[in-house]
């Protein structure tokens, strides 16, 4: 093992070009050094190169997450020729440590990678560099993306394999990805010739290396991060590193008018990804803003209730996932598909819309939750599942005792299965949405009458109707006027349901100190589809703050 005298402090960092499109690299040594207190570290060693588009150098590039746990060091040679041990991220120090190990083939690899090749105390050098990503990755000679260290073992053999097996996946690879447990980005981005090495231990980990200098192929920054937040992937060491971090792989990076600024505040690149969806997606764009647990933050900024907090995962919008995907396949027509018309003042704090004030929330249900629940256990999700319906059942019928002018006979008899999968079935399978039908009612009638709520007889034994229950983390409330729907934990008594010109479904709002906030978008029976709606309506406008 080479050793070496060694400071403990801050990297020295020569600035870069950016005119010349100049970026470091790190060449990973092929042993370890010791450290100053002995112990065995990755050693490397910083370098400036001219990036030129057309011929580019031989690098690998990594992409990794830079994780929360306590940070471990790694000895880094600067560009001032002097060697010190410098923490960075645990995750990051892993792969180093293991790349290390398995180097004898590959001694002194050179690499590219951000938390070292960019200063990350130049907000300016940063936005800059970011803004090259897109051609970093795809001009690398390979791309590793490490996800962890449990369970893998990286040796020179696995290495070499990548390009062979590269050769043989290719449009399927979203799959091959999804299926061993990688958090893709689902269908959205397809990376060409992406290669996932699987190793099975007690969890997964897996590297996967592009072996393509073709630029990575995706979809739209709206589409990218819509899937980011149904999917639970919205997770950043700095919060506008959700946005920046697509920017480079999206068709409309460009377009899109949002630039890489690490000297803005997060809340402001949030702002511009609000305005792109109202832009791009109507009255949808507000269903994505509904999240439990929105707030502040440490230095005291607050994002409007109309602009999604992409920190946190998406909240449970009902009917808009099939129009997601498709323009002509929108389920329901609350506003029978009007105009959505909107204005944003200077500051982007104040939304203004048109809506038609249905009624107000006067009672609702306790959560319905399972979050103590093992969710492996299909039996017990079962139960549960059927649990919830008897306990929406009983709650019905109380609110349509209390409340007997708003609905008829048949009407009562139709929500008893329709709102508990709010009016819609997903299929898995084909991959469409459809609204319910009478035959759904079967499976409704199997679950709640099973000793375990688990159904056979032509069913299955996890029948498609549990799988699209909507209860799951939400409430059930009655209006005023005996509305009865199906919305957001956050909805409480006083609340407000509300039409917005242009949205296929309602809104919750809640009037606080004269303006309204937007809690979330709801379904409520009865009104789904224009029941409410003729020429004589009279639209006013509001103010979401």
């Amino acid at each position: 093992m080479a050793s070496r005298e060694v400071e403990r402090g801050k990297l020295t960092y020569r600035p870069l070009d950016q005119h010349r499109r100049e970026i470091r690299l790190v060449e990973l040594r092929s042993d370890f050094s010791a450290g100053d207190n002995g112990d065995q570290l990755p050693s490397l060693r910083m370098r400036h190169v001219f990036f030129d588009l057309g011929n580019p150098p031989q690098y690998w590039a990594l992409s990794y997450t830079w994780g929360s746990r306590p940070q471990k060091t790694v000895l880094v040679q600067d560009e001032d020729r002097s060697a010190q041990e410098v923490f960075v991220s645990a995750n990051l120090a892993d792969f180093l440590h293991e790349a290390t190990l398995h180097s004898k083939s590959n001694a002194n690899h050179v690499y590219w990678i951000d938390q070292l090749c960019i200063n990350q105390d130049d907000d300016a050098e940063k936005s800059h560099q970011v803004q090259m990503m897109r051609d970093i990755f795809s001009q690398a000679e390979l791309t590793i993306v490490w996800l962890g260290s449990q369970g893998l073992t990286l040796s020179s053999e696995e290495l070499k394999s990548f390009a062979k097996l590269s050769e043989t996946i290719d449009s399927d690879v979203e799959t091959q990805l999804r299926d061993n447990g990688c958090r893709a980005l689902e269908s959205e981005c397809r990376p060409t010739k992406l290669v996932s090495m699987l190793h099975r231990a007690k969890n997964t980990a897996e590297m996967t290396v592009n072996e393509s200098r073709r630029p990575i192929k995706s979809t739209c920054l709206t589409n990218i991060i819509r899937h980011m937040m149904w999917n639970g992937q919205t997770k950043a060491t700095r919060p506008e590193d959700l946005v920046y971090s697509v920017l480079g792989i999206v068709s409309d990076g460009d377009a899109c008018g949002i630039e890489i600024d690490y000297s803005k505040h997060y809340t402001t690149v949030y702002a511009k990804v609000a305005l792109l969806f109202l832009k791009t997606l109507g009255a949808y764009g507000l269903a994505l803003s509904g999240q439990l647990g929105r707030g502040g933050d440490d230095d005291g900024f607050w994002l409007p209730s109309w602009i999604p907090d992409l920190r946190l995962d998406s909240a449970h919008t009902f009917h808009h996932w099939p129009s997601a995907y498709s323009s002509t396949s929108r389920m329901f027509s609350a506003t029978m598909h009007s105009l959505f018309e909107y204005s944003v003042d200077e500051k982007c704090e104040v939304l203004s819309v048109h809506t038609l004030h249905v009624d107000s929330v006067v009672e609702v249900s306790t959560i319905f939750d399972f979050a103590d629940l093992d969710s492996d256990d299909r039996v017990a999700e079962s139960s549960a599942k059927q649990t919830w319906l008897k306990t929406f059942a009983h709650f019905l019928q109380a609110s349509l005792e209390r409340y007997p002018q708003r609905y008829d006979h048949p009407a009562r008899e139709e929500m008893l299965w329709r709102i508990p999968v709010a009016d819609w079935h997903w299929d898995g399978v084909m991959g469409v949405g459809r609204r319910a039908v009478p035959e759904d009612k079967r499976g409704y009638t199997a679950v709640l009458n099973s000793d375990s709520g688990l159904v056979d007889s032509g069913l299955g034994n996890h029948p498609a109707y549990l799988d699209n229950l909507q209860l799951f983390g939400n409430i059930c409330f009655v209006t005023k006027s005996g509305f009865i729907g199906l919305g957001h934990p956050d909805t409480v008594v006083g609340d407000e349901i509300h039409l917005i010109q242009g949205s296929d479904t309602p809104f919750v709002l809640r009037n606080t100190a004269g303006h309204y906030e937007l809690v979330s978008e709801t379904y409520v029976h009865g009104i789904m589809d224009g029941e409410l709606f003729d020429d004589r309506v009279k639209f006013e406008e509001v103010q979401i703050h």
